[in-house]
């Protein structure tokens, strides 16, 4: 990355009273259209660069800027110096040495706006010879090249380029009891990679749950859980694995590492590159590779997300997962924290439809909210809000509004008797900083109230 030239040439003359140093840049370049009732809609382009500067002296300083070209490396090496004496750390921060994965890739280019604009439209066109009933569509495409590298004195010096399209859609369909509307979201790794039959199938199955309201009782249910709703609950439930929480206590998994806490059906994974996402990672933010590992193996705990400092303190290795933007902040984000990069509960046989047939009597919660703030990490207890629909004898039959669905992370893993096939990808929210994938899921208990 061109944005670190300059820091190579300083980290070999360091300041007076450092023993190390390091650069990391991360930047977003993002290229968005969008169409509607065929015709352009609106279009943008942003382009951002955040340089993480860190010294090190009795202690570990850091210096942040975005006006790249506005101070000069060695001004910035000597402010995270002069920073390091106020750090409340017990000692320096780790920092990684050269490995033999290590690559410096050219920057990405965009694709051509115009050829952005015309596969939106195609899109939407799609859409909407397939449903005569639309009464408003809306498609986006969003292209984001994230670039990211690191340099540091210790003879790191690593930098890759990826590109995700994300398409976001937007219908509203009339039907018997009125207009609906269905907002879809996908990444994949090209234009070309974002599919027009994913949004078709989920947009018909979401047509297929808008039923007559029905009551429903406060109580206990066995229920399916539709994939976007696991996913959402993920989005927040992945800190149980967090290494840093786990030393702290802060998780109910403290202290349970290799314990069977889960169903069988249970196995969850973290990935650099995931098939169903666009969102790639070779390395973290610290420069350690991604390598694809299990934190529930069979409903067996088996890992946990480490960053370098994790790693040293309990002797285990680092996982590639240290990072900066883990939950929504006003904020810039600078304290490197543990999380997920394609966090992904695995799915299984079963389509979705065979396990709604399957549960008989029960409820499918099909849609969920607010879980950012829903869920409590350290007790793993959650309230989340919901909809969900009636199922008698495998058939929907109404809609309820209004649930609150409560219980808690580990008793909801363990009480999963089998998991889909519908695979869902979603990002984190605004800041699109990792992903999560989930299916569908069939729980033998799952508790809602008014």
């Amino acid at each position: 990355m061109k944005e670190l030239e300059l820091y190579r040439a300083a980290i070999r003359r360091l300041p007076s009273g450092a023993s190390e140093a390091e650069a990391q840049a991360e930047r977003e370049d993002i290229l968005a259209v969008s169409v509607s009732g065929g015709k352009p809609a609106g279009s943008s382009a942003s382009d951002q660069t955040t340089l993480f500067v860190r010294a090190t002296g009795k202690k570990t300083g850091l210096a942040v800027t975005q006006r790249i070209e506005g101070e000069p490396a060695a001004a910035a090496l000597e402010r995270a110096l002069e920073n390091s004496r106020y750090s409340a750390a017990d000692g320096p921060e780790p920092m990684n040495g050269p490995s033999g994965e290590q690559v410096r890739e050219a920057e990405l280019a965009h694709s051509e706006p115009e050829a952005l604009k015309t596969m939106a439209a195609e899109l939407e066109q799609r859409l909407a010879r397939n449903d005569r009933g639309l009464a408003f569509s809306r498609v986006s495409l969003a292209e984001t090249i994230r670039s990211s590298g690191v340099v540091n004195s210790r003879g790191l010096d690593i930098a890759y380029s990826r590109r995700t399209v994300e398409a976001s859609v937007a219908l509203v369909r009339e039907g018997a009891s009125g207009h609906f509307a269905y907002d879809g979201l996908m990444s994949a790794r090209t234009p070309e990679g974002i599919s027009a039959e994913y949004f078709l199938a989920a947009h018909r199955h979401w047509a297929e749950t808008q039923l007559p309201p029905v009551s429903c009782p406060a109580g206990s249910y066995r229920a399916v859980i539709g994939a976007p709703v696991v996913c959402n609950i993920l989005l927040t439930a992945w800190q149980i694995f967090s290494a840093p929480f786990y030393m702290s206590g802060n998780t109910p998994l403290a202290g349970r590492l290799g314990e069977k806490l889960f169903s069988d059906a249970v196995s969850v994974q973290d990935l650099p590159a995931a098939p169903e996402s666009g969102y790639q990672y070779p390395f973290d933010c610290e420069g350690s590779a991604g390598k694809p590992f299990e934190l529930v193996a069979g409903g067996r705990a088996a890992g946990l997300l480490h960053t370098l400092a994790s790693a040293r303190a309990t002797g285990a290795r680092a996982t590639g997962n240290a990072g900066r933007k883990t939950l929504l902040s006003g904020t810039l984000h600078t304290n490197v924290l543990a999380m997920p990069k394609n966090f992904r509960l695995l799915a299984g046989q079963p389509t979705r439809d065979e396990l709604l047939r399957g549960l008989g009597n029960g409820l499918y919660v099909n849609a969920s909210y607010d879980e950012f703030h829903s869920v409590n990490i350290a007790s793993g207890a959650f309230a989340i809000p919901c909809r969900a629909v009636a199922v008698k004898n495998g058939r929907m039959a109404g809609i309820a509004g209004g649930l609150t669905m409560n219980g808690n992370i580990l008793d909801l893993f363990s009480s999963v008797e089998a998991v889909a096939d519908d695979l869902c990808a979603l990002p984190m929210a605004i800041l699109k900083s990792y992903t999560v994938s989930a299916p569908s899921v069939l729980v033998s208990r799952l508790a809602i109230s008014g």
